[in-house]
């Protein structure tokens, strides 16, 4: 089974239990609490709908859109430094996590780039004001502060408090969000709620490890081999591009009102692949136990991982495609009905997403390139919505739906049918880099 048992990845030095990981450190409890963050996230996009109304609604989520590329890149990052710490498999000692003076400045700059690309996002997402972009902006160091302790606390198998800190979040934004939207701050106050639940989960994370952090002169901190982060980077920043491209591009090319329509079945559709996606997640240790051991190269687990996730996002796609009218009067009112053909399309992008994402996880457990070719479809689909096809919500549906599969497909020719020597050929740093370090 996908959820099946960790074995030891004894080529990379790295000891897991055996023991299945839902019964380690409080893993059942991560499992309900990222499904119960998933359900909060979607419930609050349908109470925001109705709340905001489709022009304000459509510039929600464009801007979360957004926001969704950064989280997926510096997840990326948190599972690089998971697997070091894991590898490492030595007792915590204080300065272990201690950020680097680099790490540091790059945050900082990061921070002041986002604010000074204000003004350009607002005239780009058509928004009243700068506002809900400079608040937004404020996620930005929030997370990247918690990657390094939330990737320890992954390592080490210490879901119970991962579980806290999710629980917390879902929590926090679907209850203050509603509250400040009610208040009338609209938007702004949407937006201030993901803030406010991005800064409890940093506290929750960094509270346990908050000693490994200080810098301790006789402690070397941990190092990420660049290879890993980069690889993870850009193939799961990759991924949540081509997942987020076209609710930025309805919020350019179609009126407020129609964009809106177009986020609302962008929301919907993601059902089908909800879950999927975090099956894949759970299948990607096999998939590095198997890159990374003698006896085979993975595809039994691939294939394995494709037929669930398949099964899962084949019955949900087609229940959205079968009912699109009700899945959208249910969930977001009657005045949203135009969505309804759209989600009937975009039913199956959602089904081609989830299952990109268990060949993502295959050829980055493999260390391929190949993990990387979400971004071939995200630069067509702005190219043919640019160039033609963006007179309304049907075809950029289309034309998503069209490049979400024409990436399936060639990740999946490559891990299928490709020999066992590419499928065994690793991205590797020269010797002289191997200390090479991302955190």
């Amino acid at each position: 089974m996908i959820l099946g048992r960790l074995r030891h990845l004894a080529d990379r030095g790295i000891a897991v239990s055996r023991e299945s990981i839902l019964a380690s450190g409080g893993g059942a409890a991560y499992l309900i609490a990222a499904a119960a963050l998933n359900v909060s996230n979607f419930v609050f996009n349908v109470i925001a709908s109705r709340l905001l109304g489709p022009s304000a609604f459509g510039a929600l989520g464009s801007l979360l859109g957004l926001l969704a590329v950064v989280t997926i890149v510096l997840g990326a990052l948190t599972v690089a430094v998971a697997r070091t710490v894991t590898a490492d498999a030595e007792q915590p000692q204080p300065g272990d996590l201690a950020p680097s003076r680099a790490a540091i400045l790059a945050t900082v700059l990061s921070f002041a780039l986002v604010l000074a690309l204000a003004l350009p996002l607002r005239n780009l997402l058509h928004l009243a004001s700068v506002w809900p972009v400079v608040i937004l902006s404020f996620v930005l160091p929030l997370a990247v502060a918690e990657i390094v302790p939330r990737g320890a606390l992954l390592g080490r198998l210490h879901f119970r408090t991962l579980s806290l800190a999710v629980a917390g979040s879902a929590v926090t934004r679907l209850v203050v969000g509603v509250v400040l939207i009610e208040l009338g701050m609209g938007l702004n106050g949407a937006i201030l709620a993901t803030v406010l639940s991005q800064l409890v989960v940093t506290a929750v994370i960094v509270w346990p490890v908050r000693h490994e952090l200080r810098r301790v002169p006789e402690t070397t901190p941990i190092k990420v081999p660049l290879s890993d982060a980069a690889l993870a980077l850009i193939a799961l920043g990759g991924f949540s591009a081509l997942n987020a491209v076209d609710s930025v591009l309805a919020r350019y090319y179609l009126p407020a009102v129609q964009s809106g329509y177009y986020v609302a079945a962008s929301t919907a559709a993601q059902i089908a692949f909800a879950l999927p996606v975090t099956i894949a997640l759970m299948a990607y240790p096999r998939f590095v136990a198997a890159a990374t051991e003698k006896d085979g190269d993975g595809r039994r687990v691939l294939i394995e991982g494709v037929a669930v996730v398949g099964t899962l996002g084949f019955l949900a796609a087609a229940l959205l495609s079968a009912f699109p009218h009700l899945v959208v009067s249910v969930l977001f009112g009657e005045h949203y009905a135009p969505a309804a053909a759209t989600l009937r399309v975009l039913a199956w992008e959602g089904l081609a997403l989830g299952l990109i994402s268990v060949f993502i996880y295959f050829h980055l457990g493999h260390r391929k390139l190949m993990s990387c070719a979400s971004w071939v479809g995200v630069a067509g689909a702005i190219a043919l919505v640019a160039g033609v096809f963006h007179d309304g919500q049907l075809p950029i549906a289309f034309v998503m739906v069209s490049a979400s599969f024409a990436v399936l497909l060639a990740m999946a020719v490559q891990a299928l049918f490709g020999s066992k020597t590419s499928a065994q050929r690793s991205l590797s740093l020269p010797p002289g880099e191997q200390g090479a370090s991302a955190a």
